[in-house]
């Protein structure tokens, strides 16, 4: 179990690592950001390795899904393919992601933020976000409530990504440093504290 966190909580820190990249890309088209210019080469950097990457939270999730077993019972294979269905639609919103900001390069059109860009490409975008979203909380509300019954660490209820992501993203909301790179990713590093924690309290 300990392997599966491992891994997973290396996935999420290699698809950070992808987020920073194309982010640095998309925000260096911003004039008021007033950043470097990246190598093009930097995006589809960025593009492979959360692409990559992100599927593997399929693993962490299965990981998860067992310890809370004991709690859940029969609803702890829903987490696991919520979990999944979760990483799946996520490497598609970053690969999406990615042909929004090579598209925003050859206009020259860049939006004023990332959430902005996001919105501004509709349902292609803004539909897998909600899938995932919706996934990632019942899955990671399952496992807050596993926490409640003592199968899990009682951390989880706070370490969980659902509840991470939306404090890491409450705090970068209030710059627009913030808003350019903590938001965006917010989901990523989330898991990335998960993982990591979930790991350092497994034994097997």
């Amino acid at each position: 179990m300990r392997a599966a966190f491992g891994i997973a909580a290396a996935a999420a820190a290699i698809a950070t690592v992808g987020d920073l990249l194309m982010l640095w890309v998309a925000n260096a088209l911003r004039p008021d950001m007033r950043l470097s210019a990246p190598s093009p080469g930097l995006l589809r950097l960025g593009a492979v390795l959360g692409v990559t990457a992100i599927p593997l939270y399929g693993i962490g999730w299965a990981a998860a899904a067992a310890r809370a077993a004991p709690a859940l019972g029969c609803v702890a294979p829903w987490v696991m393919v919520a979990g999944g269905i979760g990483a799946v639609v996520g490497a598609y919103v970053h690969a999406a992601t990615a042909w929004l900001i090579e598209a925003q390069m050859r206009s020259g059109t860049p939006a004023p933020t990332p959430l902005a860009s996001v919105m501004d490409a509709g349902a292609r975008l803004t539909v897998p976000w909600g899938v995932a979203a919706v996934a990632v909380l019942l899955a990671s509300g399952a496992l807050g409530w596993a926490a409640r019954r003592g199968a899990v660490p009682r951390g989880w209820i706070v370490t969980n990504p659902a509840v991470v992501t939306v404090l890491l993203a409450s705090l970068g909301a209030v710059t627009e440093l913030g808003r350019a790179f903590v938001v965006p990713t917010a989901p990523n590093v989330a898991h990335l504290l998960f993982f990591a924690t979930a790991r350092r309290t497994s034994r097997g």
